[in-house]
C-alpha cells in the first residue's frame, strides 16, 4: 500500500533505534531492507521482497558527535516520542499507527509521480548542462576567445600611410608624416598603483633597512603621471585624470597624431622618472598625420580629414578609396600587467600605403586666382564672397578653381574670415553663456554654420545667375544658327520693348548703329535680344540643353549643384523670358556648368566634363591625359565664321569678347563677373566672379579687368 521512508541518525552504540529498526525488518508484514555503516551492523544485510504490507528503507546520514540518540525525518516528528514508540512494544503496530496518521505515507501512484518527476527534472538539468555547456563552447567560443587573448596579448593598429596629392607640375599639395597617438592602460595604472600601495605597507610593517626608502603609494603614482603627461602633450591634468579612472577599460586616448618631438619626451618619460622603473600603463602607437603644406592653397579642391584619419571633404573624401591605403597590426604577448614580453609572442602585418593622385591644378595659377580674388574682394567688397575658375577648354582640365570663404585644411574647424569672426563674438555678447561654460549655445549654432559655409565651393555647389557672362552662348547660338554673322549690323536706342516689357541697356542713351564686333564689345542688351529672337525659343531652349546646361557637368569634385530653368512649355509660349534668358537672367546655373559650355564656343564646340584629377598613381589611372568629349554639339561656330580673315577678324573679336560683365546696378546687390575668353585659340579659360560686391564699378571699361586678369595671361 504505500512505503514509509524516513532518514535517522544512529550512533555508533547499539541504540534503542537499532533495535527498533531489526524488529521492523523482522516483522512479516514489513518487507525491509537496511544497511547501516556504523560499527554495531555494517555487517547486516537485510533482504527485499514485495511481500509484505508495507516497505522500508533507512539508510545513516552520519555519527551525531552530541552522544545523543536522534534522528531526522522526512517531515518534522518529536523525536522523543518516536524512541518511546520504538521500545513500547510490538513495531508492527507503531509503524500501524503512523501510517493511520498519515504520516509519511506515500502511495504506489504519488511514489511514480514522484519518480516521474524526479526524472524529468534530471534530464531538465542534463539539457540545462549541456545547454551552458553549448553556449560556452560553441556560442560564446569566439568571444570567450577574444577575451583570454586580450588579457593576454596586445594588438595594435598600424596606420598606413595615406597616398599624397599633387598638382600637375607635382608640387606636393598635401602628404602623411608619420606620427603617434599616446594611449593609457587605465586597467594596468590602477593595478599597478594598488601593488605599490600593498609593497610601501608591507615594507612600513616590516620595517626599513639601511639606506632603504619607501615606494611611492599609488595615489602618488597617478599624481606624476597626471602632471608630467598634461605638461608634455599640452592637456589639461583633469583630462588625464579623468582617462585614468576608466579602469574597467584598457586603452584610453590622451592625444592623437603627436609630433616627433613630442613622442620622444614621452618615450624619455616613460624610460626615465621618479620611480626608478619604466612607467606601467602608459604607451604609444604609431599613426600618420595629414599635412597641407601650403596652407589654404586649393583648400576647396583638397578638403580635409576627419578625427579617424579618413576623407571629409573635397578629394580627400572623393578618392577615399584611392589614397586611403591598408592598416597593419602588431601583435605580442603581455604579462598580468599589460607590459610586453620579451622575447615572447610577436607577429607583425605590414601596412599597405595608400595611391597618390595628381591634379590637373596649377600651383602658380591657384596662386595668382586666390591672391588676386581677395585684393579684388578687399577692394570692392563681396556680401556673398567670391569664387573663380581657370580651366583648359581643350581639355576640361581644371587649372585653378577657388572660392571665398575659405579656410587651413590643417586646421579645418578653426574660423579664419574676420567677418565670421566678428558674427561669432557678436553671438556671446548678445547670448551670454551660461556659468561654467565657454560660449553659448547661439556661439555653437553659428560656429557650425560658420564652418559649412567656409568649407563649401561656391563654383561647385552653388547656382547664381550668370547675367552678361552667358552671352557668350547666345553669340554661339545666333552664330551656329545663322542669325548674326559677322557683318551683321544691330541698332541701340537705349532700350527695347518685348511682350510689352521694356528692357533698356547698360547704356541709357543708347549706342546707336553697332557691327557685331562692336555690339559684342559693348555688351549691349538690345543687341543680344535681337540675335536671340532670331534664334527663336524652341531652338534656343535646344541649345541651352546641347550646351549641358539642363544636367550636372559630373566634375570629379563632390556636392555639385544643379542649374534652375523653366520648363520648356512656358518657355516658348512667349518672348519676355527669351528676352530675359539671352543675357544670362531668370534663371541658375553652377560656376562649373557655365564654364565648360563657354569653353565649348571656342575650342571647336566640343563640350568636356571639366575634372581635377589627372591620375592616380602606382594605380589605375582614371583620367590620363582626359580628354572626355561629350558632345560635338556647335560645329566649329565661332572658328568657321572668323576663319575667313583670321588676322584681322580674331584681333577684333578678342577685343570684342574678351571681357563680358554682368552689373546690377544696385548697390549693394551687384555681380561683377569678367571672362577672359582670350583668342578663340585659347589654352585657358577665366571666370571670376563677385557676389553682391558692395562698391560699383564706375570707370571705362578699360580699367575694371583686374590686374588678376593680366597676370594670369603672362
Amino acid at each position: 500500500e504505500g512505503i514509509f521512508i524516513f532518514y535517522t541518525i544512529i550512533t555508533k552504540k547499539k541504540s534503542a533505534t537499532a533495535r527498533f529498526l531489526e524488529s521492523l525488518c523482522n516483522t512479516p508484514n514489513i518487507a525491509g531492507y537496511f544497511c547501516q555503516k556504523s560499527s554495531t551492523c555494517s555487517k547486516r544485510k537485510f533482504g527485499f521482497s514485495t511481500g509484505g504490507k508495507y516497505g522500508i528503507l533507512v539508510y545513516s546520514r552520519h555519527t551525531w558527535k552530541s552522544g545523543k540518540e536522534r534522528q531526522m525525518m522526512e517531515n518534522p516528528v518529536d523525536a522523543s516520542a518516536f524512541l518511546e514508540s520504538a521500545g513500547a512494544g510490538d513495531a508492527s503496530s507503531v509503524l500501524e499507527g503512523w501510517m493511520q496518521a498519515g504520516w509519511g505515507k506515500l502511495t504506489v501512484g504519488r511514489a511514480l509521480s514522484a519518480l516521474a518527476l524526479l526524472l524529468v527534472f534530471g534530464v531538465a538539468a542534463f539539457l540545462a548542462l549541456f545547454a551552458k555547456a553549448y553556449d560556452l563552447t560553441i556560442t560564446q567560443h569566439n568571444q570567450l576567445q577574444d577575451g583570454a587573448s586580450s588579457q593576454q596579448m596586445r594588438s595594435t593598429v598600424i596606420s598606413a600611410s595615406r597616398g599624397s596629392i599633387l598638382d600637375r607640375n607635382g608640387v606636393t599639395l598635401a602628404v602623411s608624416a608619420s606620427a603617434d597617438n599616446v594611449f593609457l592602460d587605465p586597467r594596468a595604472i590602477d593595478k599597478y598603483a594598488g601593488e605599490l600601495d600593498k609593497k610601501r605597507a608591507q615594507m612600513m610593517v616590516d620595517g626599513l633597512k639601511e639606506g632603504e626608502k619607501l615606494p611611492m603609494s599609488g595615489q602618488e603614482y597617478k599624481d606624476l603621471l597626471a602632471v608630467r603627461l598634461a605638461e608634455i602633450l599640452d592637456i589639461t591634468e583633469e583630462k588625464v585624470r579623468s582617462e585614468m579612472a576608466k579602469t574597467q577599460y584598457a586603452y584610453a586616448v590622451l592625444k592623437k597624431r603627436v609630433e616627433k618631438d613630442v613622442s620622444d619626451q614621452i618615450r624619455a618619460f616613460i624610460s626615465e622618472n621618479e620611480t626608478g622603473a619604466a612607467l606601467q600603463g602608459v604607451h604609444l602607437e604609431a599613426d600618420s598625420k595629414r599635412y597641407y603644406p601650403r596652407s589654404s592653397l586649393a583648400s576647396h579642391v583638397l578638403g580635409f580629414l576627419d578625427p579617424d584619419n579618413h576623407g571629409a571633404y573635397g578629394l580627400e573624401a572623393l578618392y577615399e578609396d584611392s589614397l586611403d591605403g591598408t592598416s597593419g597590426l602588431s601583435v605580442t604577448a603581455t604579462d598580468g600587467r599589460g607590459s610586453e614580453l620579451m622575447f615572447q609572442y610577436e607577429q607583425y602585418y605590414d601596412a599597405q600605403e595608400g595611391h597618390s593622385i595628381q591634379t590637373t591644378l596649377d600651383s602658380n595659377i591657384q596662386y595668382y586666382l586666390e591672391r588676386g580674388i581677395a585684393d579684388m574682394v578687399s577692394e570692392f567688397g563681396a556680401k556673398n564672397g567670391a569664387f573663380g575658375i581657370v580651366m583648359d577648354p581643350n581639355t576640361g582640365a581644371i587649372l585653378a578653381i577657388h572660392s571665398t570663404p575659405d579656410y587651413d585644411p590643417n586646421a579645418p574647424r578653426e574660423i579664419y574670415t574676420e567677418k565670421l569672426q566678428a558674427q561669432l563674438a557678436k553671438a556671446d555678447e548678445e547670448n551670454p553663456p551660461e556659468e561654467g561654460k565657454e560660449h553659448s549655445q547661439a556661439y555653437y549654432d553659428l560656429l557650425s554654420q560658420s564652418q559649412l559655409l567656409q568649407w563649401r565651393s561656391k563654383a561647385v555647389n552653388d547656382g547664381y545667375e550668370p547675367g552678361s557672362t552667358f552671352k557668350v552662348l547666345t553669340l554661339a547660338m545666333a552664330l551656329e544658327d545663322g542669325a548674326a554673322n559677322r557683318n551683321s549690323t544691330f541698332y541701340c536706342g537705349g532700350s527695347v520693348v518685348v511682350d510689352g516689357k521694356d528692357i533698356g541697356c547698360s547704356n541709357k542713351n543708347g549706342h546707336g548703329q553697332q557691327t557685331l564686333a562692336e555690339a559684342v564689345g559693348h555688351s549691349c542688351n538690345p543687341a543680344f535680344i535681337k540675335m536671340a529672337l532670331g534664334v527663336r525659343s524652341a531652338p534656343f531652349y535646344d541649345y541651352l540643353d546641347a550646351f549641358g546646361l539642363f544636367d550636372k557637368t559630373g566634375v570629379d569634385l563632390p556636392g555639385e549643384g544643379r542649374s534652375v530653368f523653366i520648363d520648356r512649355e512656358e518657355f516658348c509660349s512667349h518672348d519676355i523670358d527669351l528676352a530675359a534668358y539671352c543675357f544670362g537672367q531668370n534663371f541658375n546655373v553652377t560656376p562649373i556648368q557655365l564654364i565648360a559650355a563657354q569653353a565649348a564656343c571656342i575650342n571647336g564646340g566640343y563640350l568636356y566634363t571639366p575634372y581635377i584629377v589627372e591620375q592616380v598613381l602606382d594605380g589605375e589611372d582614371l583620367q590620363n591625359s582626359i580628354q572626355n568629349m561629350l558632345r560635338n554639339m556647335i560645329s566649329n561656330a565661332i572658328q568657321g565664321h572668323m576663319g575667313e580673315q583670321k588676322h584681322m577678324d580674331a584681333e577684333n573679336f578678342r577685343e570684342a569678347v574678351a571681357h563680358f560683365r554682368a552689373m546690377f546696378l544696385a548697390p549693394t546687390d551687384l555681380l561683377l563677373s569678367d571672362e577672359e575668353l582670350a583668342r578663340y585659340d585659347a589654352e585657358e579659360l577665366t571666370q571670376l566672379v563677385l557676389d553682391k560686391a558692395q562698391e560699383v564699378y564706375a570707370r571705362k571699361e578699360q580699367e575694371i579687368t583686374p590686374p588678376l586678369m593680366r597676370e594670369l595671361e603672362r
